[in-house]
């Protein structure tokens, strides 16, 4: 969801990753739990905590009530006497929803929300965070130097080390914004250089990193409890094991794009993904011309190997994690937001029967076996 541009000493944001807090997003994320009295200051707080306005309860489901804040287009505020019923991010919902889909709702809702303060940092401070090859994005459409969510980088440059030292920097000023995180270049992870930032860490982009295996997480005992995305870009040879994913137990959107491309997944690898939403396989392929012999052996595996049949039936189940998304549908936390994903850019339709593997039909399914 960042597009990256990598130059000597500095990475470029796209704005449309993850932005800043914004009023699309109907239901509290801050509130934890159920909402049962219409009159609720915590919910109105959650609201406030979120840069929104409102904070009622109203119904989800049955007698299940959350926290509405206000802000969504074409759906009626709760009252403190007269709740109506709200869509989850504009969409009602109702018995054609995937059971599976209901489920994972419905825990995203009950689960406890971490709590972020948002205290005030000054722009003085916010730089002097800054190191040689780890700094604070300050343009205003993401940081906006340290007023919002805290958006932040390490370039490929920068040694364990000073990776280390940055997230202690960052994590010192005990402020509670949320921050994304672009990690880039092949490295070593150790428990000790996360722990400073383990209980602000939203999203997480590792980049530019051959061979990257998720186990690198799990085998140093590396656990992002709050982590909600993680995005593997312009990574190759990606190798991913049955227990990698226990690492971030809060998971909602998983990437692979910016030409990543998968060497194994080891089968139920994803199964431990209890709250995922939304999973990008291809983005960034140039598939008009001849295909790389390492996008083909990808495309090969993933969508007709007969040893990914469990890959693809577990996706045919679950049909809502390679569907399009809207601003702020899936993370709403700590400043920021999840953006926009067009179903183009979610996984390339692959024919097993054609040669060329790529479907000529580009609205297909997933695979030319499934019936999505």
């Amino acid at each position: 969801m960042w597009c990256y541009m990598i130059d000597v000493a500095l990475l470029s944001y796209d704005a449309n990753k993850l932005s800043r807090g914004n009023d699309k997003f109907c239901i509290s994320e801050n509130y934890a739990g159920q909402c049962e009295d219409d009159e609720n200051p915590a919910c109105s707080q959650s609201c406030k905590d979120e840069s929104r306005s409102g904070g009622n309860c109203g119904p989800f489901k049955g007698a299940i009530k959350v926290c509405y804040c206000d802000g969504c287009p074409g759906t009626t505020v709760a009252t403190s006497r007269q709740t109506t019923r709200r869509p989850f991010s504009r969409t009602t919902v109702g018995s054609t929803m995937s059971p599976l889909l209901e489920e994972v709702l419905q825990r995203s809702f009950d689960q406890q929300k971490p709590v972020f303060l948002m205290k005030e940092i000054s722009p003085e401070t916010c730089t002097n965070l800054d190191t040689d090859s780890c700094e604070i994005y300050k343009k205003k459409d993401h940081s906006n130097n340290c007023e919002s969510a805290l958006f932040a980088y390490c370039s490929p440059r920068a040694s364990n080390f000073e990776t280390t030292y940055f997230f202690r920097k960052v994590g010192r000023l005990n402020a509670g914004h949320g921050l994304g995180l672009n990690l880039g270049g092949e490295r070593s992870f150790t428990k000790k250089m996360f722990e400073p930032i383990a209980d602000i860490l939203i999203s997480l982009d590792v980049y530019d990193f051959p061979h990257f295996s998720t186990s690198l997480f799990s085998a140093a005992s590396v656990k992002l409890a709050i982590l909600q995305e993680l995005g593997i870009y312009n990574c190759q040879s990606i190798e991913i094991q049955r227990d990698d994913f226990l690492a971030f137990p809060s998971l909602r959107v998983l990437k692979f794009y910016g030409k990543s491309t998968i060497a194994s997944i080891e089968e139920n690898a994803f199964d431990s993904l209890m709250y995922l939403r939304h999973i990008t396989f291809e983005e960034g392929f140039n598939t008009l011309s001849e295909l790389s012999p390492e996008l083909r052996n990808h495309l090969s595996l993933l969508h007709c190997s007969p040893n990914y049949k469990w890959l693809r039936d577990w996706l045919q189940l679950r049909p809502y994690l390679l569907t399009p998304i809207e601003d702020g549908e899936v993370i709403s936390a700590g400043g920021l937001t999840s953006s926009k994903v067009l179903k183009e850019n979610i996984f390339v339709p692959v024919d097993c029967a054609s040669s060329k593997l790529i479907a000529e039909n580009t609205d297909g399914p997933f695979s030319s076996a499934m019936n999505m």
